[in-house]
């Protein structure tokens, strides 16, 4: 059993096309920090049942949703929608409990412990079957406190693929593939995941499971990130770029990404294609395990794969056209 809960973060503003966009505010980020690290289940959606564009945090069942105000809320539409949603909230039996962005930032530790005293009076709700969001591809994100999942699952949003969040061993069994996400630093990530038990469960999965980024890293044996032992599922290491004339590092950009094996992950994804990176360290290139490579400083692999493992150091939440192409691939290996 477990209590879910929903931060609606409506930082909506105008551009001069009347066009809405998300623009979330400091308050908001802060609420959502806490809320990521504490792992209580929330997600980005940018769609709200109205309708209007609204990005806030999502939970399987809307039990108790945060409401954060700035100065936005003046606008007669905004204010329009607020009325709107509030009868939807009521209508649906959700609480909702608002804060401002100023309560927010300046008595950060009251607003906290009001949301604790919220979430133990709610009820607690089965988290033995959490419905899936979207419409198909049953991902279980692997949530273990080192990854920003926010592009990841408005990525998967976009393209209507139902996804959940993997909190506990037994939250596995509901999906039909997992992703595991990943940033910073690859030896504490590492610790992290070993603090949630997961690891065993995560070594011995039998159906499709994608690494990204730091999550792929975690798929090696060793990283030079803080001389860590990694998951050891693909026998390779993560080394950092040597300080090189002329390259920076972290690479950061676009850069090309070419097949080097052919495999349902790559199809439809033309040799060369361009995808987005961020990172200082790379996995060594490896002919029986690099399904895609990069060339920055040296030849690395962009992408490997074992089995069942695939890992992908770019990201492709975040490499537009055919990084939506590679994650639809991924629901059909």
């Amino acid at each position: 059993m477990s209590k879910k809960l929903s931060l609606a973060a409506n930082g909506m503003v105008f551009d001069n096309a009347k066009h809405l966009r998300y623009n979330p505010t400091a308050a908001e980020r802060l609420l959502w920090g806490y809320l990521s690290n504490n792992q209580l289940g929330c997600k980005f959606r940018r769609q709200h049942p109205l309708g209007a564009y609204i990005a806030d945090f999502y939970s399987y069942q809307h039990k108790l949703v945060i409401e954060v105000d700035g100065s936005i809320h003046n606008l007669q539409e905004v204010r329009q929608n607020d009325i709107e949603k509030e009868a939807y909230f009521q209508s649906e039996g959700i609480k909702t409990v608002r804060f401002t962005n100023k309560e927010v930032l300046v008595e950060t530790e009251i607003v906290i412990d009001k949301i604790k005293q919220e979430i133990v009076s709610l009820p607690t709700v089965s988290s033995e079957k959490l419905p899936l969001q979207g419409a198909g591809g049953g991902i279980g994100i692997v949530r273990y406190g080192a990854g920003n999942i926010f592009s990841l699952t408005s990525a998967l949003d976009r393209l209507g693929l139902a996804y959940g969040m993997i909190h506990k061993e037994a939250d596995f069994e509901q999906f039909d593939r997992y992703i595991i996400p990943g940033v910073g630093h690859a030896g504490a990530a590492m610790a992290k995941l070993q603090e949630t038990g997961l690891v065993p469960k995560i070594k011995a999965l039998k159906k499709p499971t994608l690494g990204v980024c730091v999550g792929m890293q975690l798929l090696t044996s060793y990283s030079e990130e803080g001389n860590a032992d990694l998951l050891d599922i693909i026998p390779v290491k993560t080394l950092r770029f040597p300080e090189t004339e002329g390259f920076k590092v972290p690479h950061t950009g676009w850069n090309k990404v070419f097949s080097q094996k052919d495999n349902p992950l790559f199809e439809n994804i033309p040799h060369g294609s361009h995808f987005y990176f961020v990172h200082s360290y790379f996995i060594e290139f490896n002919e029986a395990y690099t399904l895609a490579s990069t060339d920055y400083i040296n030849t690395f692999s962009a992408s490997i794969w074992h089995d069942n493992f695939f890992g992908v150091q770019f990201h492709p939440e975040k490499s537009g056209e055919y990084g939506e192409v590679l994650l639809k691939n991924f629901t059909k290996i």
